[in-house]
C-alpha cells in the first residue's frame, strides 16, 4: 500500500511531467501566422440609397452645403446628406437592403453611414424582398420631424440605428413612424 507521502509526491512528479510534456509539444506546434484584422466594416462599400420620389419643399442638404438644394427624383444620397422637408414636404428613400423610409412635412433627417456587402442588383428582385439580400450597417438620424420606415428582415450580421436627440433605437426589421418634436426653444420635448 503507498502512503500519504509517496502519493503526494507521485502526483506532484506527474503533474510536473504533464505541464513539461504539454509545453515541449506545444512549443513545436506551427504558430498560426498574423493575418490582416477584417472587419464586417472593411467587406463592405457604400450601399445604394435612391430619392424615389418628393412633394412640396424638400431639399438636400450637406456639411459643405448645409443651406441645401431642391432635388430630382432618381438622385442618390450619401452619407453625409441632410434631407430637410418644409411644412408641405415629404420624400421617399429607398436603399438597396431593401429598406424604404418617407419623410414626413417640417422634418431634418440625416444620413450617417450606409454600408452594405454587394450584391448584384436587380430591380425586379429588389420589388420581391421580404429580407435585405446581403449585410449591411446603417446609421440615420432624426433631429426633429417624424419618419416612417419600412426595414426588411436584416441579416444576423447587420445593424441598423436612428439616432434622435432622446435616444437611440435599433432597428431589426419592421415597420415604424418615429417623431422627434421640439419646443419654441429648438430643445426636444418629450410626448
Amino acid at each position: 500500500m503507498i502512503s500519504q507521502k509517496q502519493f503526494q509526491k507521485m502526483a506532484a512528479a506527474f503533474v510536473f511531467l504533464f505541464f513539461t510534456i504539454s509545453t515541449a509539444v506545444l512549443a513545436q506546434a506551427p504558430q498560426p501566422t498574423a493575418s490582416p484584422s477584417v472587419t464586417k466594416a472593411d467587406e463592405m462599400s457604400p450601399g445604394l440609397i435612391v430619392l424615389t420620389g418628393f412633394e412640396g419643399d424638400v431639399k438636400i442638404a450637406s456639411a459643405k452645403n448645409p443651406v441645401g438644394i431642391t432635388p430630382s427624383a432618381g438622385a442618390k444620397l450619401q452619407k453625409g446628406d441632410i434631407i430637410l422637408t418644409g411644412a408641405d414636404g415629404t420624400a421617399s428613400l429607398a436603399f438597396s437592403n431593401g429598406s424604404v423610409l418617407q419623410v414626413q412635412n417640417s422634418s431634418k433627417f440625416s444620413i450617417e453611414e450606409y454600408l452594405q456587402k454587394p450584391w448584384d442588383f436587380d430591380e425586379a428582385a429588389f420589388k420581391k424582398l421580404d429580407k435585405e439580400p446581403t449585410s449591411s450597417q446603417t446609421k440615420l438620424k432624426l433631429d426633429y420631424g417624424d419618419v416612417i420606415c419600412n426595414v426588411k428582415k436584416l441579416s444576423a450580421a447587420s445593424e441598423m440605428s436612428v439616432s434622435t436627440p432622446l435616444g437611440v433605437a435599433g432597428i431589426r426589421g419592421t415597420t415604424f413612424k418615429l417623431t422627434v418634436r421640439i419646443n419654441a426653444n429648438g430643445a426636444p420635448q418629450r410626448a
